[in-house]
């Protein structure tokens, strides 16, 4: 379906529906969607290549922090996802309670895709890459950290470093997840590197990081 080596252009359009598995919160707010914004800038860039975009992520009805920009695009739909996780014990106690219902939302998402995008480190992108294959073999896979396995690292993310190769290979339209970052890099030099003033989000501020 796609490739690294040849990156599609912002003209190409894929007449199927993209499901993009999230941790990012996004925010409904005066008429628009929100969300943090190189996110959206990078969702943005998938929204020009498929008919329609299925945001499964957490989405707040509530006004959006500072370092959020709005969605222009309008192909793009939020099926919300419960929020779940943290760094407490009881936080991991409750993510495990609500695995079933974590999981049942995320494949009633996914089943409606051609094409699924799953973004990593986190609990949605971890659950997301191990339900993909179940619904299409169009899987692109993002892992949004470090890469070289580290001493402080949470057993959660060297798990995920473990699982996405795995995953993610080369065959069936699948992106080798080595080089997502590259593709990534290669689509963000053709799509918008700032917001309008209209896109942008209430105390609206550059970020650097992601």
């Amino acid at each position: 379906m796609m490739s690294p080596d040849n990156p599609p252009e912002a003209a190409r359009r894929f007449h199927e529906k993209l499901a993009v598995v999230s941790h990012v919160v996004h925010y409904k707010f005066g008429g628009n969607l929100y969300a943090y914004a190189p996110y959206t800038r990078e969702i943005e860039i998938w929204a020009r290549m498929f008919d329609q975009v299925l945001l499964a992520a957490p989405c707040r009805e509530q006004e959006p922090p500072g370092d959020c920009a709005a969605f222009e695009s309008r192909n793009l739909r939020v099926i919300p996802q419960r929020e779940a996780g943290g760094e407490g014990l009881a936080d991991k106690f409750k993510l495990a309670c609500q695995l079933p219902l974590l999981t049942w939302d995320l494949c009633t998402a996914m089943r409606q895709a051609d094409a699924v995008h799953v973004r990593c480190p986190g609990n949605l992108g971890l659950l997301g890459t191990l339900l993909a294959p179940l619904f299409t073999k169009h899987l692109v896979a993002k892992f949004a950290g470090q890469w070289n396995p580290g001493s402080n690292d949470a057993w959660s993310t060297r798990f995920q470093r473990f699982v996405l190769p795995l995953v993610a290979r080369p065959r069936n339209g699948i992106w080798p997840l080595a080089q997502s970052a590259c593709a990534r890099d290669s689509f963000l030099q053709r799509g918008p590197h700032g917001c309008s003033d209209r896109a942008r989000a209430p105390g609206y501020r550059e970020s650097r990081s992601e």
